[in-house]
């Protein structure tokens, strides 16, 4: 699962995804609705992957 850091631009929260081993954010910025959905579709994925096994 993805790392994301809460970034506060104008008042309002979002979400950059970090990657630890390059110290590096990725370029999208998600709100709090966009991250749940992100994070749910990779919950269901690894799921998904896990039964095909």
């Amino acid at each position: 699962m993805q790392k994301y850091h809460k970034v506060v631009l104008n008042g309002k929260a979002f979400y950059r995804e970090f990657d630890d081993s390059t110290g590096y954010y990725g370029k999208e910025i998600l709100n709090g609705n966009q991250l749940i959905q992100q994070m749910l579709e990779e919950i269901v994925i690894d799921e998904l992957r896990l039964i095909m096994k």
